[in-house]
């Protein structure tokens, strides 16, 4: 791509987050502000939010869950398991 970059990623949330931070990185911000609370750091909220990731429909919330799951869960691992979810334990932060 002459002039520019190519961002590309098997990882869908990911991607949501990447598009989502280029075109507006306050509004995300704003967003994930409530994902990032001491009283959700704990390992009870974090399987609450695995779960709700887990089962989420809608690409931008995926997407926040995404980002606040790779901060709380153990070294910023991304695994699935066979049925495709999210199986990272909490990190202990």
């Amino acid at each position: 791509m002459p002039g520019g970059y190519l961002l590309n990623d098997v990882n869908a949330d990911l991607m949501t987050l990447w598009r989502w931070l280029r075109n507006d990185a306050e509004g995300l911000i704003a967003e994930a502000r409530p994902y990032f609370v001491p009283t959700l750091n704990d390992p009870r909220s974090y399987a609450a939010l695995r779960d709700r990731y887990n089962h989420a429909t809608v690409d931008t919330e995926r997407a926040l869950c995404f980002l606040a799951l790779n901060h709380c869960c153990f070294n910023g691992l991304y695994r699935l398991n066979s049925r495709g979810e999210f199986n990272v334990p909490y990190g202990h932060r």
